[in-house]
């Protein structure tokens, strides 16, 4: 049930938000990109890759808040269900947080099931909606963008599902350190979803 505009939410509400968000890493490049970016005195990345490789991934998923920075990695193989995430919930985002907070994605299946909602009820955490085809509203896009720059920075490919996992938490664990970095992602889309978050109550 609607509550009322998240707008209205005092600012330390909005701080006390985490954002959470997942994205696939594949091998042999970025899951949702087209191309990858070499210098111009280089040579373009080889594409001689594995047999099958362009089908294996991990899943990430991570969330980033104001008040408290951003979570452990949570990689898994293979799809994200919602049994999954709220196992995130319970074991990445709970010891994270200090004081009161509230959870903010998007309407996934995996969000939305009745285990995620429980999950979060029973974790006493609030809930901030997400308007639907609002990616610029949600901060972990920008550090999933961020993440994948230095990933596959040079258009290096991995050979490896466990090469992949190491390379994802050395820059999460980089990122996670970059407090400035932290704040201007979401001061930027605090800016951006200012007046278009709306609050619900499970």
């Amino acid at each position: 049930m609607v509550v009322d505009e998240a707008s209205s939410l005092p600012d330390i509400a909005q701080d006390q938000t985490v954002r959470i968000d997942e994205k696939k890493f594949r091998l042999c490049g970025p899951d949702g990109y087209r191309y990858i970016y070499h210098r111009r005195d280089t040579q373009p990345p080889s594409q001689e890759v594995e047999a099958g490789s362009q089908l294996r991934s991990l899943m990430c998923i991570g969330g980033i808040s104001k008040k408290y920075g951003m979570t452990e990695l949570a990689i898994v193989k293979g799809s994200v269900n919602a049994v999954r995430y709220s196992r995130f919930l319970e074991e990445n985002v709970a010891p994270y947080i200090t004081g009161p907070a509230f959870i903010q994605h998007d309407n996934a299946r995996i969000h939305t099931a009745h285990i995620s909602k429980d999950t979060i009820e029973e974790l006493d955490l609030g809930f901030v909606g997400q308007p639907p085809r609002s990616p610029e509203m949600q901060a972990m896009e920008l550090v999933w963008a961020a993440m994948t720059h230095k990933v596959y920075e040079g258009g290096v490919f991995y050979d490896s599902e466990d090469e992949l996992e190491s390379r994802l938490q050395e820059v999460w664990k980089e990122l996670q350190a970059d407090r400035l970095f932290q704040s201007r992602i979401v001061r930027h889309t605090l800016d951006e979803a200012k007046d278009a978050f709306v609050k619900y109550r499970l």
